[in-house]
């Protein structure tokens, strides 16, 4: 009787370790599959190319862990609106230890600030009140994560442009000639 339990419990838990282990390889699988089609991705002429619009969606929502990446190679305008942030916040500190004349003398924002804002990458958002705040410069800046400084990105042969005010599409593009989208020839 007590072999026929023994039996049992050995039986249990070989069925259990293999159970976990073919999860584990379902599991690596699954990852592997993923990492093929984040592969996928690629930078063309200072461009993120997706294979299609399901990875895109993944990346922007940060669903795309291995997209980290591509973070070296590519700088979006979500880390050069950051890279503001920093500089602002550097700035405003350094505001706060002066006083008196030299705090009136002093560059009330940061010399990255003024860049950005000359560039076209941040407005300047002013209120009733007469206070101002800065944001994206983009009039959809849901996409802020995957487009270049000068708003680019594409899916398959489809290059997309995000300025302040526009949304403009190239179906068939040829990655080599965006400038004739940021001119406006094609929308």
């Amino acid at each position: 009787m007590e072999k026929r339990v023994l039996f049992k419990w050995i039986f249990c838990l070989l069925g259990i370790a293999l159970l976990f282990a073919c999860s584990e390889d379902y599991e690596e699988l699954t990852e592997v599959d993923d990492l093929i089609e984040i592969e996928n991705i690629q930078i063309k002429n200072g461009i993120l190319v997706f294979p299609n619009h399901k990875i895109l969606k993944n990346v922007i929502n940060g669903k795309e862990i291995s997209y980290a990446d591509y973070v070296s190679r590519f700088k979006s305008q979500q880390q050069m609106f950051e890279d503001v942030v920093v500089a602002e916040s550097k700035q405003m500190d350094y505001l706060d230890t002066l006083s008196g004349e030299s705090l009136e003398k002093a560059l009330k924002h940061s010399t990255l600030y003024e860049t950005a804002l000359k560039e076209g990458l941040i407005k300047e958002v002013l209120y009733s009140d007469g206070t101002s705040s800065y944001d994206y410069n983009l009039a959809v800046p849901y996409y802020s994560s995957v487009i270049n400084k000068d708003g680019f990105f594409a899916v398959q042969d489809t290059l997309y442009q995000i300025t302040g005010n526009r949304v403009k599409m190239w179906i068939g593009a040829d990655l080599e000639k965006i400038d004739v989208l940021a001119k406006g020839g094609v929308s």
